[in-house]
């Protein structure tokens, strides 16, 4: 068992100023257990039109954190797409239900992955997920390291 103590604004705000919150480390294990957390991707490196260095695809990594506004551990994904160069990831909140990933993407610059307003719905299958922006076509992506991770080895 761990404790925190009076940590304040660090964490979950004003909320827990005063309080101390202790967590069981068994308590954490169905958190983590079982679940798709992870790299999906179909991110690659290689050549395209006599460019050398070229990255595509789309990357989905699922993790999990506590969002200040509500102290509950909430999924979450970051979203990285790439069309020639890889664009700036982006942290969306996520449903993780009944082996089904679904989160939403604004319009208004949130995401190089798509220019207009689109949901994410997709299924966990035997290490892909395989899913589809509703504006866009579908995407098989398997759990693997980020394409980083990939091209360095």
């Amino acid at each position: 068992m761990f404790t925190f103590k009076s940590l304040g604004t660090y964490f979950c705000g004003l909320a827990l100023a005063s309080a101390t919150l202790s967590v069981d480390a068994e308590s954490l294990t169905p958190i983590i257990r079982g679940e798709p957390l992870g790299t999906y991707s179909n991110m690659s490196y290689g050549r395209a039109e006599g460019y050398d260095g070229f990255i595509g695809g789309v990357e989905i990594t699922i993790t999990k954190g506590v969002r200040c506004s509500n102290c509950k551990i909430e999924h979450f994904v970051i979203l990285q797409c790439a069309q020639g160069f890889p664009g700036a990831p982006s942290v969306f909140p996520a449903s993780v239900q009944n082996g089904k990933l679904t989160f939403s993407v604004k319009a208004n610059g949130q995401s190089e992955c798509t220019s207009e307003d689109s949901e994410f719905t997709g299924q966990f299958n035997n290490g892909y997920l395989v899913g589809r922006f509703d504006n866009a076509g579908a995407l098989k992506l398997k759990k693997q390291h980020l394409l980083w991770d990939r091209i360095g080895k």
